[in-house]
């Protein structure tokens, strides 16, 4: 069973208006979506008995001037997009982890953003597949063998690990609610 890593915020929930300038460039955003695709994943999340399971998106915050913005995957591939979208969904913002060197993040996204990655479906249904499982056997390090597409919950540790975060503490092929589950836990932002 994961252990959630929480520190002395993570009982405060704010609104979204209250918890929007909270944020930092670099948190880890876990969303919950609404979607059809979001239920399926919570159910899966549901079975393993993954902490946060009603999490079914993964975003990075940055902030470009005073706008806050968000860096995810979707069906579309990667994207930049303003966190407002979500305004009205249930969130929690997570720490970087242990040695993310933010200082490079504008160089990294930048890369990034001119870099198309393709979303990853195959990834998807292994995630599901690992977790369903993993109740059986130790899934934890299955991994992807397409290092050229993505979905959303395997973005932050691409991006943590290229600024030197310690990723340890997600699985290979993470959930969503198992990347919120390795991240310390900052605040939750409620509907």
């Amino acid at each position: 069973m994961i252990q959630t890593k929480l520190n002395s915020l993570s009982d405060l929930h704010l609104t979204y208006a209250e918890g929007r300038n909270q944020i930092k460039t670099g948190d880890m955003l876990g969303i919950q979506t609404g979607t059809t695709g979001g239920a399926i994943i919570q159910i899966g999340q549901i079975v393993a008995g993954v902490p946060y399971d009603y999490v079914t998106h993964c975003a990075i915050a940055v902030w470009v001037n005073s706008r806050l913005l968000v860096v995810e995957m979707n069906p579309g591939g990667n994207l930049l997009k303003p966190l407002s979208q979500y305004a009205g969904k249930r969130m929690v913002v997570c720490s970087p982890p242990e040695g993310t060197d933010l200082s490079q993040f504008d160089r990294g996204l930048d890369k990034l953003i001119e870099h198309h990655i393709p979303y990853g479906i195959l990834d998807l249904i292994r995630i599901g597949l690992r977790l369903i499982l993993q109740r059986l056997i130790d899934t934890r390090r299955w991994g992807s063998d397409d290092e050229q597409n993505k979905v959303c919950s395997l973005l932050p540790s691409m991006i943590y690990q290229s600024l030197g975060g310690d990723i340890k503490s997600i699985p290979t092929l993470a959930s969503p609610a198992e990347v919120v589950a390795g991240l310390s836990v900052r605040f939750e932002i409620d509907k």
